[in-house]
């Protein structure tokens, strides 16, 4: 028997009332039509036009929803897992992050520790240098400018006092000079070699009243070649000398209970002059007929074991800061700039040269006591913050002069 779509019979349609409108028709091949569209009664509709039981589409539907509230029920699950795990995750690197941090502070305290170590270690100042290579009267001599302008006053206004010294035979000179001018130096370097004895080279140190064209011009006379070293000691023996001749006068100071040396100077000069040297082993006014006694006195004292090299090229190293005698001891020994080793000279002891972080070479040659291999050669202190913008700040590096100001990032400092 046919059925319609809600499962009368048909014998019961026509003697039931049907829907309001034209309501359902059958049609010559056996479906229904509603309206013209064709009516199909299935339990899984496929087509827009498809008619389906309303008991079979409430139980499709219930199941639909069931299936999308257990789906929706196990995302929720999921999605507060996953909550719970970033918040675990959020609490544990906030922890790390936390630890990174207080790391970061131990190592920069640390590092800053160990650079002020660094650069406050004791620092040499006597050890084996390189011996003057002399083998005869005047070859070297070296020259220094002693000040003495505390007891100008008394005598006659005379400031400094020009000492010179021949390396071989130890022989001495000192010329009082009023003012530092270089035309009173050289005058004063003049007035010894018109004495008769010229030498054939003379060292002194770099400062202007030795390194000016007055100067030059009397060594250009005399054919003598002025040159400098850039060692803390510059002309040592000269050096040595001014100690010897100051501890003579300061004697004569107390004996006399005044402080005029202008007076006393030329005796003091001859007396030392005609005194036996512990390092020749006789007076220097009588080396020019005792040549060979002392040659063979520098060739003992210039046995000196050669030691191996103890940096190589590229080292990071700092250099030893030169110190005058009244320098406080409690203040850096060691220079705030690093540098490298550019080249190892094979000397007698070993001696190196020095590039900036520039590559700019560093004038003269340094002993292995002058450096200090540094264990932190990429970090560098800042004196002072003079400028900020945004996350950066102009700053002024530590033992660095304004020419290497520069930005940095605000986190690296």
């Amino acid at each position: 028997m046919s059925v319609d779509v809600f499962g009368h019979t048909l014998e019961q349609v026509n003697s039931r009332p049907g829907p309001p409108g034209i309501g359902f028709q059958l049609t010559a091949d056996g479906q229904y039509d509603l309206q013209n569209k064709r009516l199909c009664n299935l339990s899984e509709p496929q087509e827009s036009s498809d008619a389906v039981n309303l008991d079979i589409l409430q139980r499709s539907l219930h199941s639909e929803v069931r299936s999308v509230y257990e789906v929706t029920a196990l995302l929720r699950k999921d999605l507060d897992d996953a909550k719970l795990e970033l918040q675990i995750f959020k609490d544990q690197s906030a922890e790390k992050v936390k630890k990174i941090d207080v790391a970061i502070e131990e190592l920069q305290t640390l590092t800053h520790r160990g650079i002020v170590e660094e650069i406050h270690k004791p620092a040499r100042r006597n050890y084996p240098r390189r011996k003057f290579n002399v083998r005869g009267l005047d070859e070297t001599w070296q020259a220094d400018l002693v000040e003495m302008q505390p007891y100008a006053r008394v005598n006659k206004g005379f400031r400094y006092l020009l000492t010179i010294v021949d390396v071989f035979s130890k022989s001495a000179w000192a010329v009082p000079v009023k003012r530092k001018f270089r035309e009173e130096v050289t005058a004063a370097m003049k007035s010894v070699l018109h004495q008769g004895r010229v030498p054939t080279n003379l060292q002194t140190d770099r400062d202007k009243e030795f390194y000016n064209k007055s100067f030059q011009n009397l060594m250009k006379f005399y054919n003598i070649n002025l040159y400098s070293t850039y060692s803390n000691l510059k002309a040592s023996i000269c050096e040595r000398f001014n100690r010897t001749l100051k501890n003579k006068m300061w004697i004569q100071f107390s004996l006399r209970g005044n402080y005029k040396w202008l007076d006393i100077l030329p005796d003091l000069i001859a007396k030392y002059n005609d005194t036996k040297h512990r390092t020749i082993g006789i007076k220097p006014n009588e080396v020019s007929n005792h040549r060979a006694q002392v040659l063979k006195r520098f060739r003992k004292k210039s046995g000196v074991t050669k030691k191996k090299q103890k940096f190589k090229v590229g080292d990071k190293v700092r250099v030893s800061n030169a110190k005058q005698v009244f320098d406080k001891g409690y203040t850096p020994n060691w220079s705030t700039e690093i540098f490298t080793v550019s080249h190892v000279i094979p000397n007698n002891p070993v001696t190196y040269k020095l590039k900036d972080y520039r590559d700019e070479p560093i004038a003269g040659g340094f002993y292995e006591q002058e450096l200090s291999k540094t264990k932190y050669p990429d970090v560098y202190l800042v004196e002072k913050v003079l400028k900020r913008r945004g996350n950066q700040v102009y700053v002024k590096w530590l033992g660095f002069d304004s020419t290497h100001n520069s930005w940095t990032d605000k986190s690296s400092v």
